[in-house]
């Protein structure tokens, strides 16, 4: 009996252990941690699950933090705790987490807000909670000016579970608000913050109970392996991209972190903290000064379910695919197309911009109509634009920006240094949306005859190639392309993403390789062609612009289903994006990673180039924008540089104009 006894006491003892090691979704590991000030952040993730990654990246945050202090028009009286219900979208208000009826297991396991709406949106495909969100974080009180919301819902948890479940979350108030009575900082954070229930009355209940059934099971408890980690921080720094300039630091080689190239006021601020091999490295820089995101990840062997790497169908694909009569057409006709459009007024790339000027500034005059801190508009047919799009559209000559913003210079010393070690450079902007789909734009109307709202972009153009670089020009064979939608499955970009279609990522692949295969050595090196094979595919993708819009706007614009077309290996598994020893090497921003390392993977830019050539093309992506790829590629790459034959440094052409980072001299980093 006493034998029982000792045993059940030691099993409750593991109990106890167990989830003493699995209540913390994470940990931090900087001292004086603080998340509004603090320049990095340091966690651990002990039990590597979707959700606690999520938790960790998303909440307390100091690169989501805008460090700017909003001054909003008060109410008459201070809020209350009781008017916290946000039009009736939160119910049973309160304000401590303990007054709340969850219990102890229940208030360890948080949902990071923002990530737990993307994830129920693949699962469901219904913006089954934006309701919610847009009646907390839209409710400006007594001052609608205020773009930044007062208070977000930064997290959510589950009661009970089956059909009895309900969801409560947290909602912190902005420091800068002022104007709360009974509100209090549980947690010392600078963050007031209530608790809640979410009324539920108008959610589908079928589609909730599968959504709160999977958040406790698959989301929470599923053990993703060290490769599916490395695909989160990719789509995570993706997705953060166009407002915090996030990217994935890469750390081949570099035993521990902080690096001898990390800053200065980071390594100190980390009061002697070292970490050996962090899986994860994120650099943000939203508001004009650098902050790392470092994640150390444990893979404890815990009997959880883990996920296995999935296998791709097998595929027998018997040939490379033949050059069409498309990809052959943009390949002859690509050099008169581009010389028409440079040479319609040479010369006199000022006078020609004249012609458009009243667009391109009616456009201006609409976003600097909006609030500084809005980086996406609406445009017409239900099209979303980026902001910098429209300054880069008015930024005049490029060759005139200061050294600093000079992309010129750092192109052609760029260009100097490849040449050194025999390699090739290919320069290939991506035309911007605006560039393409212009008549899209909200204000104003072009000239009937416009083609090119921004002639000085053809005149840089001409300034790279009159410095000797190698360029690839995208821009005619996509106005080309564009006369053909009508008829086509789908556009060039994607109407709520910055990014391009498979229709136009397969349209670049084409002209960038029509480019290799005319150089010297192309016929040598493809005696031997790979034989890739092909695969459609759809996911659901909601638009990169959508959040960045006002909360009252975002609704309007569901997830959509985006098309791919993945590239296979002659195993059928699908192809992938680290080949050091490929003679092509394919470099740049996001529109190198989209539909390559995040969302329906193997489907991008470059896994097409390689398709078109029949050669492996090497890929290295940086989420924080082209201008910073350089240094990652030279890190990268350094031993096997002289294996490669030539680089496509491939890039937005809005981030040519004003960078947020600058155009640095790589020596210089």
């Amino acid at each position: 009996m006493n034998s029982r006894i000792l045993i059940s006491f030691i099993l409750a003892l593991l109990i106890i252990r167990i989830t003493t090691i699995q209540s913390a979704p994470f940990e931090t590991l900087n001292k004086n941690f603080n998340r509004c000030t603090s320049r990095a952040m340091v966690r651990r993730v002990t039990l590597p699950t979707a959700a606690n990654l999520d938790d960790a990246a998303w909440l307390a945050n100091p690169v989501r933090f805008d460090p700017q202090a909003f001054h909003p028009k008060k109410p008459a009286k201070k809020i209350t705790l009781a008017e916290c219900t946000f039009g009736g979208a939160i119910a049973s208000p309160c304000a401590a987490l303990s007054q709340t009826p969850l219990t102890a297991s229940e208030k360890e396991q948080p949902f990071a807000w923002d990530p737990l709406q993307n994830r129920i949106w693949e699962l469901t495909k219904t913006d089954l909670l934006a309701k919610t969100t847009h009646a907390v974080n839209g409710q400006k009180w007594a001052d609608s000016s205020i773009y930044s919301p007062c208070q977000e819902i930064a997290c959510a948890y589950v009661h009970g579970s089956g059909d009895s479940a309900t969801i409560w979350v947290r909602i912190e108030f902005k420091p800068w608000v002022s104007f709360t009575k009974g509100l209090v900082d549980e947690n010392r954070d600078g963050f007031r913050e209530c608790y809640g229930r979410i009324e539920t009355d108008d959610i589908d209940k079928t589609l909730l109970k599968k959504a709160i059934g999977w958040m406790l099971s698959d989301y929470a408890k599923t053990e993703l392996t060290k490769d599916q980690v490395v695909d989160w921080a990719n789509t995570l720094a993706s997705y953060w991209y166009p407002k915090f300039n996030t990217d994935v630091v890469d750390m081949t080689g570099i035993p521990a972190w902080p690096t001898p190239e990390t800053e200065k006021e980071i390594r100190a601020g980390l009061q002697g903290l070292s970490l050996a091999n962090p899986l994860v490295v994120i650099r943000g820089n939203p508001f004009g000064k650098p902050i790392y995101n470092v994640f150390v990840v444990d893979f404890p062997d815990s009997g959880i379910a883990k996920v296995p790497a999935t296998p791709a169908p097998a595929s027998k694909p018997d040939s490379i695919r033949p050059v069409t009569a498309t990809a052959a057409a943009v390949g002859a006709g690509l050099d008169s197309a581009r010389l028409a459009l440079d040479t319609a007024t040479p010369g006199d790339h000022a006078d020609r911009a004249k012609i458009d000027e009243p667009f391109r500034r009616a456009n201006l005059d609409y976003v600097n109509s909006l609030p500084k801190d809005q980086p996406a508009f609406v445009g017409k047919d239900g099209w979303l634009f980026f902001r910098h799009e429209i300054e880069y559209l008015n930024g005049g000559d490029l060759a005139e920006q200061p050294d600093s913003d000079n992309p010129l210079l750092r192109l052609r010393e760029f260009d100097s240094l490849l040449a050194k070690q025999g390699v090739t450079l290919l320069f290939c902007p991506v035309p911007n949306k605006s560039d393409v789909y212009f008549e899209k734009l909200p204000a104003g109307s072009p000239p009937a005859d416009s083609t090119i709202v921004n002639p000085y972009a053809r005149k840089f153009m001409a300034d790279l190639r009159r410095s000797g670089i190698g360029v690839i020009d995208l821009l005619p064979a996509f106005l080309s392309a564009k006369r053909e939608d009508a008829g086509a499955p789908e556009m060039l970009f994607q109407k709520h993403d910055t990014h391009w279609t498979s229709r136009g990522l397969s349209l670049a692949a084409k002209c960038i390789a029509a480019r290799i295969r005319a150089l010297p050595w192309y016929s040598a090196a493809s005696k031997s062609p790979i034989r890739y094979g092909f695969r459609d595919t759809a996911f659901l993708r909601l638009g990169d612009l959508v959040d960045k819009l006002p909360e009252p706007q975002q609704s309007a614009f569901p997830a959509d289903e985006i098309h791919g077309e993945q590239v296979l290996n002659p195993d059928g598994t699908l192809y992938k994006a680290n080949n050091p020893d490929a003679p092509v090497l394919l470099i740049g921003d996001s529109f190198t990673g989209v539909f390559e390392l995040i969302d329906c993977k193997g489907a991008g830019v470059g896994a097409h180039i390689a398709a078109e050539t029949g050669l492996p093309v090497d890929i290295i992506t940086s989420w924080g924008g082209g201008p910073l790829v350089r240094d990652k590629m030279l890190r990268a790459r350094k031993n096997v540089l002289g294996k490669k034959k030539i680089v496509i440094y491939l890039m937005t052409a809005r981030d040519l104009y004003k960078y947020s980072q600058h155009w640095k001299p790589v020596e210089d980093r």
